[in-house]
């Protein structure tokens, strides 16, 4: 097989990381934890859950240039979403290790740079396995390094015109000194304490 320009872009096996994670901290959860509210005002821990379960299959479906299968905002996954995001997860890995990044994919409707997606890719996992983290009272599963390359991802494609839209709240000052994890939930906009 060919060469591609990203087969070593060490981004992607973070990536990889951060989606093995996540699914860790997924699968730990017990029934009774689905209702605790988390950071994410918008949504219970089940909300998180179904978010990030419905998502992954729209990424997978950017990237593997495939017809998407549900419709993002109407769709919910109620169970098995721990199933979901491996499944969905190898499959975005794959995807973007034959196909590479510097291509358009279609999300949704709207083509967008290759290099967008894997930003969005590279923040989703870390920002909500942090608000499932906090939810649960447990400690956040992300490693520093992955909170900084979720961080570097965040400031190079969060413009000022998204936030306070619903997609992003407005940034929340934290001290020059904190840790890579409470930089970047107060550069997504969430409380931090």
């Amino acid at each position: 097989m060919e060469k591609t320009n990203t087969d070593n872009d060490p981004r992607i096996d973070t990536l990889e990381s951060m989606i093995q994670s996540f699914e860790g901290l997924v699968r730990s959860i017990e029934p009774h934890q689905l209702v605790l509210a988390t950071p994410c005002e918008a949504f219970d821990v089940a909300g998180v859950l179904d978010h990030v379960a419905v998502w992954i299959q729209v990424f997978d479906s950017a990237v593997n240039d495939t017809e998407l299968s549900i419709d993002p905002m109407n769709d919910h996954v109620t169970e098995g979403w721990a199933d979901v995001i491996a499944t969905h997860g190898a499959s975005i890995l794959n995807g973007l290790r034959a196909k590479g990044v510097d291509r358009e994919m279609v999300m949704t409707a709207s083509p967008m740079p290759g290099e967008f997606i894997l930003s969005m890719l590279l923040m989703e996992y870390v920002g909500h396995g942090w608000d499932l983290a906090t939810a649960l009272g447990v400690d956040v599963v992300h490693s520093d390094v992955e909170a900084e390359v979720a961080l570097a991802a965040a400031q190079a494609i969060i413009q000022p015109q998204y936030r306070g839209t619903g997609m992003f709240d407005a940034e929340v000052e934290v001290g020059v000194d904190a840790d890579p994890h409470t930089r970047f939930a107060g550069f997504l906009g969430r409380a931090v304490s």
